[in-house]
């Protein structure tokens, strides 16, 4: 096709106002036609593309339509800076959030959930460097795992709904179970199981055919104390004893209180009698001491005991022997 070109047919000031028009118009263009990214960057662009485009008037000198030239060139590398700048933090913000919507998935879910793996290709594309053309993409992938969070959440409600439910079917059924086993009664000064439970411990500890031992411990000047200070002076007294003989005693050794100032300790060794007084005797090498506070004084009370090591033969008969040794108030092993 033939081409019929104009320029011979026009003089120097011709050429010079066409291009003078062109450039206009592509400035012009350049501001009209930039990606919007961000609004407020844009805006700035298009009044530096202005201020070229107005300066550019009919009897601009030649020499001067280069340096405008020059300027609205460096407006634009300047703009595409910004904006390419504005695309990789939005890039890496993505990549966080995907990233922390992984990791609370995979608490939620698990590991090997649907969700999780749509998640984990999205964050594989972003490390390969995704630009801003494919954040739409993104975006879609994005909601697609969402759409499967909701949904493992769903699900992961439905499955506390039912463990509730299962639980508290068994505290009911518990409930109902616990309204048929008498209760056991503690004692309110030591918080141990009483009398009655001790001698059912002695019954079971006979059954079990192994050496057993019933220590017997009678705490001494409770009475007077008692009388002196008043019961809960007492009652602390033997809180403080049955701490510290509570505190040596095997995982395995059982402590009751029987009655009055007396504790039985329940224990299994293997050891002949006299060992075994030789361990309870070393429980009271250390002195034990109770500071009582009367008023705007305070006393310090020593704490002895008399006790008594019976082997478990039969119930009534070690019963009787604890009964004896209480009755006694300390005649015999006496410290």
């Amino acid at each position: 096709m033939a081409m019929i070109s104009l320029k011979r047919f026009m003089n120097g000031n011709e050429r010079e106002s066409a291009a003078l028009q062109v450039a206009a118009l592509l400035v012009e263009k350049l501001g009209d036609c930039a990606v919007e990214d961000d609004k407020q960057e844009l805006e700035s662009f298009r009044a530096e593309m202005r201020v070229v485009h107005d300066a550019m008037t009919p009897d601009l000198p030649p020499e001067n339509l280069l340096i405008l030239a020059g300027s609205a060139m460096q407006a634009l590398e300047t703009y595409n800076r910004r904006v390419t700048s504005t695309i990789s933090h939005r890039g890496d913000d993505f990549q966080s959030i995907i990233r922390m919507l992984q990791d609370s998935l995979v608490k939620i879910t698990g590991e090997n959930v649907q969700s999780v793996q749509s998640l984990n290709r999205i964050g594989e594309e972003l490390d390969r460097g995704i630009g801003f053309q494919d954040l739409q993409s993104v975006k879609v992938h994005l909601s697609v795992c969402l759409s499967g969070l909701r949904q493992e959440i769903e699900r992961g409600k439905n499955a506390s709904k039912t463990m509730v439910e299962g639980l508290q079917i068994q505290i009911e059924t518990f409930r109902a179970l616990a309204k048929k086993i008498p209760d056991r009664k503690v004692d309110a000064a030591t918080r141990v199981l009483n009398q009655e439970d001790c001698i059912a411990a002695i019954r079971n500890a006979i059954e079990k055919g192994t050496r057993h031992y019933a220590v017997v411990m009678v705490v001494n000047r409770i009475q007077p104390i008692n009388a002196r200070f008043g019961r809960e002076a007492g009652d602390r007294i033997l809180a403080r004893f049955k701490e510290y003989i509570e505190a040596q005693l095997g995982a395995s050794d059982q402590l009751f209180r029987w009655v009055g100032p007396a504790v039985v300790v329940i224990m299994e060794r293997p050891q002949s009698g006299d060992q075994v007084r030789l361990l309870v005797k070393r429980m009271f090498d250390a002195p034990l001491q109770e500071n009582l506070e009367l008023g705007a004084r305070s006393v310090l009370v020593p704490i002895s005991a008399a006790w008594s090591v019976i082997a478990l033969t039969s119930p009534p008969d070690v019963e009787k022997q604890i009964e004896a040794f209480i009755a006694s108030q300390g005649t015999r092993d006496y410290i």
